[in-house]
């Protein structure tokens, strides 16, 4: 079972974010050299992954029940 990480996760330059079980949203401002990969997004209070200003890659992403949107992206 993946690790599960409950509240928000802030990105920052240059990381990996894998496998990980995420009870909450997943955020970036001016981020590169980011990846997501296998993770699960849930009952986010806000969008499930906001990205802004940022190149981020994202790959086998589940998102459920975002209380908005599920992926938003402004200058990404």
């Amino acid at each position: 079972l993946p690790s599960t990480i409950v509240g928000n996760v802030t990105l920052a330059n240059n990381t990996e974010l894998n496998g990980f079980n995420i009870q909450g949203g997943v955020t970036g401002t001016n981020v590169l050299g980011v990846s997501l990969t296998n993770n699960r997004i849930s009952s986010s209070p806000g969008d499930a992954i906001h990205l802004t200003s940022s190149i981020v890659g994202m790959n086998n992403l589940l998102i459920t029940n975002p209380s908005q949107r599920g992926i938003r992206l402004d200058d990404s």
